[in-house]
């Protein structure tokens, strides 16, 4: 689990999912692997779920894993990210147990090892390859993944499905109520919002160069909310473009939605995606959108473009246009709000319970 309010993709699927199964009557118990001084609760997580650290270290997590699996056997081990995936394709058939494993898969996988060193990226290409082929079944968290997954990963069809992330609920929609004194929600200009991390997959360059496009005939302002390596490089650059007074790259906030549902539009620039959940965050604010037609998921959340316009991936001039029909023919708040009930969480943790029964 990321730090208390933290607002990556995993972390909120987690959360989201592992409190629907608790409140439907299910006992749920969380593994995680950390230094045994990381604090293990969270004030989201519901306060009946067991949260157990296995270790830090691979030799400690291997074996805690294979002494839970073997003295707990429980029905259904469900389990995101490489790091799970590997420790329970190498454990679970020592247990010798009749747990079920459901994997799932949160990213385009062959978009993000291309990006990645060569060392690295055999080790995870294998430890992919060996947890699909071990597990009883994969999801995905979109179907152009999973396509991906059968056409790229040896993943079987009989073995392969899609679940779109649990995203959407009472507290996302609450939050967005709250008030955000950001200045430039004062300034009398249009404000655009971008959320994620300041890394390469979500491509600011080609949204900052976009926007100052845009900035030529519009009076705008752009948000950028989110933390990564590439901070001072990013803003490097607007400094270069002198684009500063227009773009804020305003950190970290544990409440994105208040800023989502005040912003005039919201725009992912991304390079990939697993599934995307800023864009049904959005929806669920009635707030329009515009997105990159990435691998994998924005163009499922967006129906095509039904619900936001979608441009080609690093295409500034199709991205400049975009934000631009975002902000001069928004569509009704309503139709986007009824949109994000496709990602309700009560709904998507529904589609797993009916799977895990099918498996026992």
């Amino acid at each position: 689990m990321h730090r208390s309010g933290g607002h990556g993709g995993i972390t909120i699927w987690l959360l989201n999912i592992s409190n629907e199964f608790q409140q439907h009557g299910h006992d749920v118990e969380l593994l995680i692997s950390a230094p045994n001084d990381r604090k293990t609760d969270h004030p989201r997580l519901d306060r009946r779920i067991k949260v157990i650290n296995l270790g830090n270290k691979k030799p400690s997590l291997y074996k805690n894993l294979l002494h839970y699996l073997r003295n707990q056997q429980p029905h259904i081990i469900l389990t995101a990210g490489y790091r799970y995936h590997s420790a329970i394709a190498l454990t679970l058939p020592l247990a010798k147990v009749t747990t079920k494993w459901v994997l799932t898969i949160h990213e385009n996988a062959s978009q993000a090892v291309a990006t990645i060193g060569l060392n690295k990226r055999l080790g995870r290409t294998l430890a992919l390859r060996l947890a699909i082929k071990s597990a009883d079944k994969t999801i995905g968290v979109s179907a152009d993944l999973v396509n991906d997954l059968i056409q790229n990963w040896g993943l079987t069809p009989d073995k392969a499905s899609f679940i779109h992330n649990a995203v959407v609920d009472k507290r996302v929609v609450d939050l967005g109520q709250e008030e955000v004194s950001h200045p430039f929600f004062k300034s009398g200009d249009k404000v655009l919002l971008s959320i994620g991390r300041l890394e390469r997959q979500k491509d600011y360059p080609t949204l900052f160069k976009a926007f100052a496009e845009l900035a030529k005939s519009e009076n705008v302002r752009l948000i950028v909310l989110g933390e990564g390596s590439l901070k001072k490089k990013l803003q490097d650059m607007l400094d270069d473009m002198k684009l500063a007074f227009h773009i804020d790259l305003a950190g970290f906030t544990s409440n994105p939605f208040s800023y989502m549902r005040q912003a005039d539009g919201v725009v992912m620039s991304s390079r990939w995606e697993g599934f995307g959940n800023v864009l049904a965050e959005a929806l669920a604010q009635g707030t329009p959108i515009v997105s990159t037609d990435c691998p994998s998921g924005p163009a499922e959340i967006l129906d095509h473009g039904k619900y936001g316009p979608l441009v080609p991936v690093g295409d500034v001039k199709a991205l400049a246009e975009g934000m631009r029909q975002v902000l001069h023919h928004p569509l009704p708040k309503e139709t986007l709000k009824t949109r994000a009930q496709a990602f309700s969480v009560k709904d998507r943790a529904a589609d797993y319970l009916k799977l895990f029964q099918q498996l026992v």
